[in-house]
């Protein structure tokens, strides 16, 4: 994609509202889905893995409903894993806690959204 239509993208508001409603719809995701598991105490990885789930389940019937390509809902689900995983081995190496890892996750899965959105800005701008 070229730099000039992600420069476009970024300054449509579109894009920014749809950003916003996919934030939303994890937040929703959570809230509904996290009282179907059982309780997770003991296992970071799983808790974790569980979240990023019930995030991505949000967002992804969001994205649908909207009628975004499954291209687009996969690639935006990645999103919500790939800064955790990428975190896991600091975390079994002892440098991260598990609440550090949990927060910083959430931080770096924004830019992470973002990344995918500009990778195919036209699907947002809807």
């Amino acid at each position: 994609m070229p730099a000039q239509a992600r420069r476009a993208a970024l300054a449509d508001r579109r894009f920014w509202r749809h950003f916003l409603e996919m934030l939303l719809a994890m937040v929703v995701g959570m809230v509904a889905l996290g009282p179907l598991w059982p309780e997770l105490h003991g296992s970071t990885e799983l808790h974790l893995l569980v979240m990023a789930t019930n995030m991505t389940l949000g967002m992804a019937l969001w994205m649908a409903v909207r009628r975004h390509r499954w291209v687009a809902i996969a690639e935006m689900g990645l999103a919500m894993y790939v800064p955790f995983v990428v975190l896991l081995p600091p975390f079994w190496a002892g440098w991260l806690s598990a609440d550090a890892m949990f927060v910083l996750g959430h931080v770096l899965m924004l830019p992470a959204m973002l990344l995918a959105m500009l990778r195919r800005p036209s699907e947002y701008l809807c």
